[in-house]
């Protein structure tokens, strides 16, 4: 049978960069995670998320998660509360999804609906 997925890579430095440099071009990585592969870009690119929508076949009012490294960046774009706060101090990092109203002056594409999920990475304080 032919390997039809060529261009699936180890996680290497070299190939993390490159994967980078793909998402901020306005390409879309599929990468692993605990449980599947999903699929990233950059949620500020309007073109970029429309193609996670099209790749997979997603309902336009299905939000996307859209991953920080940190509060403060989530402050900058969701409006957030003090219980937002204690559910992040207890369980970030970890496999909880906050779901969050976007701020009227944030910069995440409009393609991205008015709430949508936001999670935290490590440096989530």
């Amino acid at each position: 049978m032919k390997n039809i997925y060529s261009n699936i890579y180890k996680p290497t430095n070299n190939n993390l960069s490159k994967a980078k440099v793909a998402i901020e071009k306005g390409d879309v990585v599929a990468i692993p995670t605990e449980t599947v592969y999903g699929l990233a870009a950059n949620a500020y690119n309007t073109k970029a998320v429309k193609k996670i929508f099209s790749l997979k076949k997603r309902p336009s009012n299905n939000p996307l998660i859209i991953h920080f490294k940190n509060v403060e960046q989530i402050k900058k774009e969701a409006v957030i509360n003090k219980n937002f706060l204690k559910l992040v101090k207890k369980f970030s990092p970890g496999p909880l999804t906050y779901v969050l109203k976007k701020r009227s002056s944030s910069k995440i594409s409009k393609a991205c609906k008015q709430k949508s999920c936001y999670n935290c990475s490590k440096n989530s304080k």
